[in-house]
């Protein structure tokens, strides 16, 4: 486990980008097929990645303090 300062996060970053890429990738080609509007599926696009940022945040700071780590707030930036 890499412990030098700005690294110590890179493994969640990837991880947390591949995930937003698999979700976002899906939730618009779904809005692209069932919407016919571009300006929709925009929206409908920026909310869904907006909600998953959040989520995944959420989620990743709940992780960190349930293990003890001091630097929650860290790892979910």
């Amino acid at each position: 486990m890499l412990e030098v300062g700005n690294l110590t996060f890179v493994g969640l970053v990837v991880l947390g980008l591949n995930d937003a890429i698999v979700e976002l990738t899906g939730a618009l080609a779904r809005f692209t097929l069932a919407l016919g509007e571009t300006k929709i599926i925009s929206i409908a696009g920026l909310v869904t990645g907006i909600s998953g940022a959040l989520s995944m945040a959420a989620s990743e700071f709940l992780s960190t303090k349930a293990e003890g780590d001091p630097r929650a707030k860290e790892a979910a930036l």
